[in-house]
């Protein structure tokens, strides 16, 4: 282990003393399982107590988003969501889908709510993976909606404008339910 690598585990360790898990990088697989230990290490701690998940992720994959999503609403503990930067795409629905009443962001995080991206064009897309595409989709509205309490119709069209919230915007949407403001 170098040195960087021995002061990233040293900071993961600090903040999981905290209950703190970061999740600031696109969501991978690799993201995934990393929240998802960290996650199961602090549920076997104390099952109860909350946690707490920051998040500046530009989103990524759904699969492994719902990996954290599925452990999320699983959990016994309560999970307060921040965003401290940036929470785009899936990011944004994971922020969401923390403990009402226990999801934030700082005044200048942004939001945005946006298509799928599954990586191929949808020129060279067989039928079997538009079906999937859709099913994907389904599942990503109809949480999106269920979080900030919204129609899924009125989801759907937001990702298709690739909807842009500053922080005061994604209150008012119901992504978040209080800005953080810096107390003096």
């Amino acid at each position: 282990m170098n040195d960087d690598e021995r002061r990233h585990a040293q900071t993961i360790d600090r903040l999981l003393k905290d209950r703190i898990i970061l999740l600031g990088t696109p969501i991978d697989d690799r993201t995934a399982e990393n929240v998802l230990a960290q996650f199961l290490y602090l549920l076997d701690t104390d099952e109860g107590s909350p946690i707490f998940l920051y998040i500046n992720s530009p989103g990524g994959s759904v699969a492994a988003s719902f990996a954290i999503l599925d452990m999320m609403r699983q959990s016994a503990a309560p999970i307060t969501t921040t965003c401290v930067g940036v929470a785009s795409g899936m990011a944004a629905l994971i922020l969401a889908s923390g403990t009402r009443g226990q999801r934030f962001a700082l005044p200048h995080a942004e939001m945005r709510i946006t298509q799928l991206s599954i990586g191929r064009s949808v020129l060279t897309q067989t039928a079997e993976q538009e079906r999937e595409r859709r099913r994907l989709e389904s599942m990503v509205v109809s949480h999106l909606a269920e979080a900030a309490s919204r129609t899924e119709e009125m989801v759907r069209a937001d990702m298709r404008s690739e909807l842009y919230l500053d922080a005061y915007r994604a209150k008012r949407y119901g992504l978040i339910d209080e800005i953080i403001k810096a107390s003096k």
